[in-house]
């Protein structure tokens, strides 16, 4: 992937400039003064958002910057004036940043793979462009950050972040370890002045004995307090057959046998009727069969009498016939 075009508007000494650019190799050339900077420093607000109100071309209220990469994606930045917008442009959409603080949009890092390198919380470069006046890389740098720098670069920081952590951990358990010999000594200093352990010993077993014992009997009791709720209702259901037996014997039982017989005759009576109902509806079922069956008859009879006056000859001696004789022998009366 690599930058086709950079337009600049109202960026330094930039009104309106469009730069095209080859995919292998571009040098840029003119006199003093006249912008060749301000193509890189354009890129690197772009990537770090390193910015100065002076960017902004004297007599214009904000600077205007696109970006596009052979990717098919642009970047588009305008600052000034209150403004402070990053657009995301691809095929399909634009998709507009305004409140993104000091960073770049996630976004905008991930479509162009361009990060800056983070040295620390407070420190990042952005090895991708570099301004004509910056010194070799590394060179001017103190030796702390040339060493951050290619730590960071190499990975050799992420095993000095494991070495701060393996030694902050080891004093940690090692203050630990002490805190624990110490805990020891004071639990064995505490344990010699106890009394002896086999009359504790022997205690806490008759305890647990003890103990097993009370709660098989409140097993028992709670067995017990069921019966006695049990016998209780028992008890009351009795008193009330009583009372109930009590009022019974001022009745006269004589009819009581005819009631029985009576009620005896009226479930045979349930039953014949039951039969009945069944006849009645096969009786139904019958009469609607026959009801069908004579219609089709009919029909039949109909299509017999077509067919005849249709043909006008007997079909078993092929004799002719008249209509006299065809309602003769289907049975109909002139």
């Amino acid at each position: 992937m690599h930058l086709k075009f950079l337009a600049l508007e109202n960026f330094q000494s930039h009104h309106k400039t469009l730069l095209e650019f080859h995919p292998n190799f571009n040098c840029i050339i003119g006199l003093s003064r006249v912008g060749k900077s301000s193509v890189v420093r354009a890129l690197q607000f772009i990537f770090s958002n390193d910015w100065i109100d002076e960017y902004v071309r004297i007599g214009a209220k904000s600077s205007k910057i696109v970006a596009s990469y052979s990717n098919n994606c642009s970047v588009e930045r305008i600052k000034g004036d209150g403004k402070n917008v990053c657009s995301l442009i691809t095929p399909l959409e634009k998709k507009t940043f305004t409140s993104f603080g000091k960073d770049i949009p996630l976004e905008i890092k991930e479509t162009f793979q361009i990060h800056p390198l983070e040295i620390d919380s407070d420190t990042s470069i952005l090895l991708s462009v570099a301004d004509q006046d910056d010194d070799a890389f590394l060179l001017r740098s103190s030796s702390a950050n040339r060493s951050k720098v290619l730590g960071s670069l190499s990975g050799v920081h992420v095993i000095d972040q494991a070495l701060r952590a393996l030694v902050a951990d080891k004093k940690k358990l090692s203050f630990e370890k002490e805190n624990l010999n110490k805990t020891n000594e004071k639990l064995l200093n505490e344990l010699k002045n106890l009394p002896n352990f086999d009359e504790f010993e022997i205690h806490l077993k008759k305890a647990k004995e003890e103990f097993l014992s009370i709660e098989s009997n409140s097993i028992l009791l709670k067995e017990l307090k069921d019966l006695l709720f049990q016998l209780e209702l028992i008890e009351k259901v009795a008193g009330d057959l009583e009372n109930k037996l009590n009022c019974l014997g001022s009745i006269d039982f004589s009819c009581v046998e005819k009631i029985y017989c009576d009620s005896l005759r009226l479930n045979e009576l349930k039953d014949i009727s039951h039969k009945v109902n069944g006849l009645n509806q096969k009786i139904e079922q019958s009469e609607e069969s026959l009801h069908i069956q004579r219609i089709k008859v009919e029909e039949e009879h109909s299509n017999l009498v077509s067919t005849l006056k249709e043909l006008k000859r007997c079909p078993t001696c092929f004799s002719e016939l008249n209509d006299p004789k065809i309602l003769e022998i289907t049975g109909e009366t002139v």
